[in-house]
């Protein structure tokens, strides 16, 4: 068992911290925690952009025209048989 540090009172297998000496504690946890926080927030970010690159890249403009054509045709037809042509 560690033996009592400045501002420690030992007594028997628990060990009693000071407040100055929680704090200082308390203080550098939440610093850890907002430094993770950080990182993790920058990383899916970064993580988010590639996808998002990705995703830009993977556009096929012919299959795209393709697309767009043929759902041009359907309402064309769609509309000439609604109007009974």
């Amino acid at each position: 068992m560690a033996e009592p540090e400045e501002g420690e009172e030992e007594t028997g297998d628990l060990i009693f911290y000071s407040t100055n000496q929680l704090g200082r504690e308390v203080d550098e946890l939440k610093k850890i925690m907002k430094k993770t926080e950080d990182r993790i927030q920058d990383k899916v970010a970064r993580q988010l952009g590639e996808i998002g690159a990705e995703r830009n890249r993977q556009v096929d403009m012919g299959t795209l025209t393709l697309q767009v054509y043929r759902n041009m045709e359907r309402m064309i037809r769609t509309e000439r048989e609604r109007r009974g042509m």
